[in-house]
């Protein structure tokens, strides 16, 4: 499985060193999100709306890196970020104590009058996988939930920090 991912990167990178010789993209910078941590969020939609809920979970998340190189760059991962699993290192499900929440775009869940944006958000409750079939859009009012911490690296980081996650799980144990 290795080698597969290994001969898709580098397929990607070709395409990418491709793309940059077309017309109006070599300034195009893709990016990865890497997954850094969970941080606890204490959240009550009947006071804030999902600015200000998207706003507490980055918060969280910057609290959680404020002593690491990753401070300034360290944000909150969407709700579809999770459930589509774009996240390099995400766990495949929420082994946590609490549900796991996004931020929006794609946040909303089901109707609820007495929250500020008028709707509960989606999440993901514990023990459920963090995918499309894991999500439960009936997460509030008031909730404590974790936010889902991320680092985006560029293509060529990415590489960097996969080449190294995997010659740490792939070397041989020390005796």
């Amino acid at each position: 499985a290795v080698e597969e991912g290994s001969e898709y990167l580098e397929k990607v990178r070709k395409l990418l060193e491709e793309m940059r010789l077309c017309p109006g993209l070599a300034a195009a910078n893709f990016t990865i999100p890497h997954f850094s941590g969970f941080y606890d969020v204490e959240l009550k939609l009947t006071q804030d709306d999902d600015n200000a809920t998207d706003a507490k979970l980055l918060a969280g998340c910057q609290r959680m890196a404020r002593d690491t190189d990753d401070a300034n760059k360290v944000r909150a991962a969407s709700h579809t970020e999770i459930l589509e699993r774009v996240i390099n290192g995400l766990p495949m499900t929420n082994e946590g104590r609490i549900p796991v929440m996004g931020t929006c775009p794609n946040c909303e869940g089901k109707s609820y009058p007495g929250a500020q944006s008028k709707h509960l958000r989606n999440c993901f409750n514990q023990g459920v996988d963090l995918n499309k079939d894991g999500t439960t859009n009936a997460c509030g009012p008031a909730v404590h939930v974790q936010a889902v911490c991320v680092v985006d690296l560029s293509l060529v980081d990415h590489v960097a920090a996969s080449a190294t996650t995997t010659a740490t799980t792939t070397a041989a144990p020390s005796r």
